[in-house]
């Protein structure tokens, strides 16, 4: 295991080691491909941040629109190793805040987490990264395209 242990994983329907998409109640699950992956379940914001802070990076396999769990993932200063398709393409650099993986098979990303581990990514510069995305940034940007588009519709602006 090495490098890759502890190494946050979103996969399907949920996240193992991380947030889990079956809710507070558990619902039914599929059963954990292996001996070294576990399903974490519903987990607090704080617990979440702990994951991801004791995690070595975090693997997105998957293809998302936008997709939150990486931009978590970069917040806490993790790089991440995703699937180079959709939202993640926005989010990672490849080579500076992680490593984007051309196709979706174990052996392509086994590569990607290899590189990954051979990389020497700087934790403060991931998280500087990830502040592209932040709340505050997002309404400092849309405040003024909304005032704009109501004075143009003849309304007062807020």
């Amino acid at each position: 295991t090495g490098w890759l242990w502890p190494f946050l994983a979103a996969v399907g329907a949920g996240v193992l080691w991380g947030r889990a998409g079956w809710g507070r109640g558990g619902g039914r699950r599929p059963p954990p491909p292996g001996p070294d992956v576990e399903f974490m379940g519903w987990r607090s914001d704080e617990e979440i941040r702990e994951l991801y802070r004791g995690a070595r990076g975090f693997l997105l396999p998957g293809e998302e629109d936008f997709g939150i769990a990486p931009v978590e993932a970069l917040a806490c200063g993790r790089p991440v190793v995703g699937l180079a398709r959709g939202g993640v393409t926005e989010t990672v650099s490849d080579g500076d805040t992680g490593v984007l993986v051309d196709e979706p098979t174990a052996e392509a990303f086994a590569a990607g987490i290899a590189r990954a581990a051979a990389l020497r990514f700087d934790a403060g510069h991931i998280r500087s990264q990830a502040l592209r995305f932040s709340v505050s940034r997002f309404h400092d940007e849309m405040r003024p395209l909304l005032e704009g588009a109501a004075v143009q519709a003849g309304g007062a602006a807020a």
